[in-house]
């Protein structure tokens, strides 16, 4: 969605090369890291831990706060765990980019 709008806002003359490299960033940054989650028998998310981060709190942070709603669920195995965080990704990625954008401009 955000792609979409950078590449409206180009065709428009409006420069919009900055935050469309940050969004791209962000979402390399997301593919490196690492994380180990463990839920009970009663879906309850019981440890999450990043094991190799992006160097940037906010975005490792992201993992275990997808974790925790995402065992809510009640997942049936690790791989729909997994599916859930994963899906809950460039929502995340949109709001982050918004905050850093509008923090930028101030």
């Amino acid at each position: 969605m955000l792609l979409a709008l950078a590449l409206q806002a180009a065709a428009s003359g409006t420069q919009v090369a900055e935050p469309v490299e940050d969004i791209v960033v962000l979402g390399e940054r997301l593919k490196r890291v690492g994380v180990s989650m463990r839920i009970d028998r009663k879906g309850r998310l019981r440890a999450c831990q990043v094991t190799r981060s992006v160097g940037d709190p906010e975005l490792d942070r992201f993992w275990c706060e997808a974790g925790v709603a995402c065992a809510a669920t009640k997942p049936k195995d690790a791989a729909a765990l997994t599916a859930c965080v994963e899906s809950r990704k460039d929502e995340y990625l949109e709001r982050v980019f918004a905050l850093r954008s509008t923090k930028r401009q101030n």
